[in-house]
């Protein structure tokens, strides 16, 4: 009975792999291989002063461009009424 089942159902899987089937052999040119190595280029202390010395220069020249604003308006308008 098993030999009936086997020459039946299996031997024709294996048939049909065998027709079916490649073997593939994939070799490296060199035997050597190359080590690559990752590190940051800034650390979280100098990203952060980084950061900070360049969010400085912005205040610093919003509050520069505040008073150059306010000189402005106060020779405008000072030299004005003076005149008057």
């Amino acid at each position: 009975m098993f030999h009936i089942i086997l020459a039946k159902f299996v031997e024709p899987l294996f048939c049909n792999f065998r027709a079916n089937f490649l073997q593939l052999d994939v070799f490296h040119r060199e035997l050597s291989f190359e080590r690559v190595r990752q590190q940051r280029a800034f650390q979280v202390e100098s990203l952060l002063s980084e950061v900070g010395g360049f969010l400085g220069l912005l205040l610093g020249a919003s509050l520069l461009t505040v008073f150059e604003l306010l000189d402005h308006l106060i020779i405008t308008f000072g030299y004005s009424r003076n005149g008057q």
